[in-house]
């Protein structure tokens, strides 16, 4: 098999899409603020991913459009790119079930009714990672914590803000180390690596990170005043699928497994507590998976253009060598040539 030749020229479509993505993020975010517009959101990832593929459309003339199109699907149709989808929207119903069940408040409910009040912030922290791991959403975490930790900063005493930045750190340290979530997934099955070995890795160097700052978090608390944050309410079977999930991810079952079983307990424990009715269970799902389409049409997108990249570095390998291929003869044909004249 010949081996393809680094194209610097392929990686044009990826350029275009960080120049502007980020260019436009950081003008509108730190040079030119736009009031009450975050500046990373005026320009969507989707539309700067799909000027990117143009791009990668126009590059490589020797191609015509339908047989990149036919490049285009033979790419989005890799069994890694069809998996991840797939898992893209499971994921999404098993999110969106879970919040509706009130799985994730009961959690952080139960786990705060048995943190004492003076460790309450040191408490949020491992709540978010706990749930941020089982939820395998960062974003998702925090807007259900979020008017949980408003609520123990003010029966506390405690700082707001600091309250709310605990949370967004653990939650962003266990959506790194989740083995459901988006960019997890996306991550291994591109590279083609276990999502163990991510794990590992990513346990590595998230972990002293977090550590550093539990200590802190802790330091902070046994220096502090005592506190009391209040009561909250539970349910301990709404909580418990959490945990299985947890364990069952940790333990390295098929994610398809995980999702599907977590999906089938928050189902039966809603139906139970009487937290989901046959509607809203449907309901929720369909709006957990509506909020990957995003994600799935970034990696269509993707596809796309990480195909079309290939076939333009294979195309320039192939023109490389017929031109080495032409130099070649021409060398040979003129020391012949000249081996002819000094003969005569």
């Amino acid at each position: 098999m010949k081996k393809k030749k680094p194209n610097p020229i392929a990686l044009l479509p990826i350029v275009v899409f960080l120049v502007l993505y980020l260019g436009v993020g950081i003008y509108f975010e730190y040079i030119h603020p736009v009031e009450g517009q975050m500046g990373f959101y005026v320009m969507s990832v989707v539309v700067a991913f799909m000027i990117a593929l143009v791009v990668a459309f126009l590059q490589n003339g020797k191609v015509s459009f339908d047989d990149k199109m036919k490049i285009c699907a033979k790419g989005i149709g890799d069994e890694n790119i069809t998996i991840m989808i797939f898992i893209f929207l499971i994921a999404g119903c098993f999110s969106g079930i879970a919040k509706e069940a009130g799985g994730a408040a009961s959690t952080a409910n139960l786990l705060l009714s048995i943190i004492p009040g003076k460790f309450a912030i040191p408490g949020l922290f491992l709540i978010a990672c706990l749930i941020s791991m089982s939820m395998g959403t960062s974003v998702g975490t925090i807007s259900v914590l979020a008017p949980i930790a408003v609520t123990v900063a003010q029966n506390g005493g405690f700082n707001l803000p600091f309250c709310i930045g605990t949370v967004v750190g653990g939650a962003m340290f266990g959506d790194n180390l989740s083995f459901i979530s988006d960019t997890t997934i996306a991550a291994t099955k591109t590279q083609g690596v276990e999502m163990k070995d991510k794990f590992r890795a990513n346990f590595r160097i998230a972990l002293p990170a977090a550590v550093i700052t539990f200590i802190i978090l802790i330091v902070y608390a046994v220096v502090g005043r005592e506190a009391r944050i209040g009561t909250f309410e539970y349910s301990i079977p709404q909580a418990l699928p959490y945990f299985i999930v947890l364990a069952m991810a940790l333990v390295g079952i098929n994610v398809f497994v995980v999702l599907g079983t977590g999906i089938v307990l928050f189902m039966i424990v809603g139906a139970l507590t009487h937290s989901l009715s046959f509607m809203t269970a449907f309901t929720s799902m369909g709006a957990g998976s509506s909020g990957m389409f995003e994600t799935i049409i970034v990696t269509i997108l993707v596809a796309s253009i990480g195909a079309l990249m290939d076939e333009q570095r294979s195309w320039m390998s192939t023109a490389d060598s017929r031109l080495s291929s032409t130099l070649s003869k021409f060398t040979s044909a003129a020391s012949g040539a000249a081996w002819s004249g000094s003969a005569c």
